[in-house]
């Protein structure tokens, strides 16, 4: 008896937890973004892009959230995205941004 109620909370836990989130962090101006950080609002997890810009969050619940993504060089990106299937997958395009700094005197 001990069995079945364990098997059935494994089946049931399987539906709750598992999800995951893939992708591919791309620049319009080079290609492939390596090192980028990818987080999920109300979430522990996060993860960044390894060196051909892709990506994997796993063990997600089924909900919506909110996905950003930040490296230096480019604008933040930030998008709602609702996770009620295995497994989503991302393509997200970073714009470039140039950071313009005062002028440095030394004397």
């Amino acid at each position: 008896m001990r069995f079945f109620y364990l098997f059935i909370f494994f089946l049931l836990s399987q539906g709750v937890v598992g999800q995951s989130v893939r992708g591919m962090v791309l620049g319009a101006d080079s290609g492939v973004v390596a090192y980028a950080n990818i987080s999920i609002n109300n979430f522990t997890k996060g993860t960044t892009s390894d060196l051909d810009g892709k990506f994997v969050i796993e063990n997600i619940e089924k909900g919506i959230y909110e996905i950003k993504v930040s490296v230096l060089g480019y604008k933040k990106w930030k998008k709602k995205l609702e996770i009620n299937s295995d497994e989503v997958f991302l393509n997200i395009d970073l714009i470039p941004s140039s950071i313009n700094l005062d002028q440095v005197v030394v004397s």
